[in-house]
């Protein structure tokens, strides 16, 4: 806490509460974004691991799925993180990430499948004092297994690992439901006007998510996607749907990719608080 400065934060007894003035709430949401970036990596694959059990409905899975869906929600947040440094590949640094959680003991491995782990494993460090980056050949972790522990801080942990990157997914998903054709001035303002309202309705749990730069991030992903075109009109920047993607079932196949990693859980009910 002294670290923070003066002003940030004061106590109360056992409390402690964040400075009120404009300044101070500035300061501390520039400490908080850094903290995040921090958590990205486990947030990424606890999220991705959530959006796999809801969707299955089932609290087991197998660990080629959690890498894949990590891997499509690193993709999502590209514009927000930088996931691991140059030298190192995505899907490892996942895979670094997945054996954190088994030895905190987030999840369960399948004991039948310990020693096709221990094969990859050597498949891993194989290509790694080989140089060889060839994915294509058949993988025996496939089949590694894993179920969700449901003791009480396994429980909280992916709670509080889930709460850190939603806030971000609220405003992509909020976003994508308001894409229409017209200047990116109006484009931000309806879904920042949305955001806020769900907010001030409580439909929407953290105002984190009432941010600008959250939607132009969305918007430059889906501009990589090819999804929409930005073009100069007069003065202004405008925004207009791309041919494959004018029709609503097609905007809404390619935005599922990003709705599928806000989905409702019931690791987010208050009861799970």
């Amino acid at each position: 806490l002294e670290m923070l400065g003066r002003g940030l934060v004061r106590r109360e007894g056992d409390m402690i509460r964040p400075g009120t003035s404009i300044a101070a709430q500035l300061e501390l949401a520039y400490y908080a974004n850094a903290v995040v970036a921090h958590y990205a990596a486990p947030a990424i694959v606890a999220t991705a691991m959530e959006s796999v059990i809801c969707a299955s409905s089932s609290q087991e899975f197998r660990k080629s799925e959690l890498v894949s869906a990590s891997l499509q929600l690193c993709e999502v947040l590209s514009h927000e993180f930088i996931i691991c440094a140059p030298c190192q590949r995505i899907q490892d640094r996942i895979l670094d990430v997945i054996d954190s959680l088994e030895q905190q003991q987030l999840i369960i491995k399948d004991k039948s499948n310990v020693i096709l782990e221990e094969q990859q494993w050597s498949r891993r460090m194989a290509r790694r004092l080989e140089g060889d980056d060839d994915d294509d050949r058949p993988d025996p972790a496939e089949r590694v297994s894993y179920t969700v522990s449901d003791k009480p801080d396994a429980v909280a942990e992916r709670r509080r690992l889930l709460l850190t990157l939603r806030p971000l997914l609220e405003a992509y998903s909020v976003t994508c439901r308001h894409l229409q054709a017209g200047t990116m001035k109006d484009v931000v303002k309806d879904s920042l006007d949305s955001l806020t309202e769900d907010f001030t309705q409580n439909k929407m749990l953290y105002g984190e998510a009432v941010s600008t730069d959250a939607i132009r991030n969305c918007l430059r992903l889906l501009r990589q996607w090819g999804v929409v075109n930005v073009y100069t009109e007069g003065k202004a920047r405008a925004v207009r749907l791309a041919e494959p993607y004018a029709s609503a079932p097609a905007l809404e196949d390619v935005c599922h990719n990003i709705h599928k990693f806000n989905m409702n859980t019931p690791l987010l009910e208050p009861s799970n608080k």
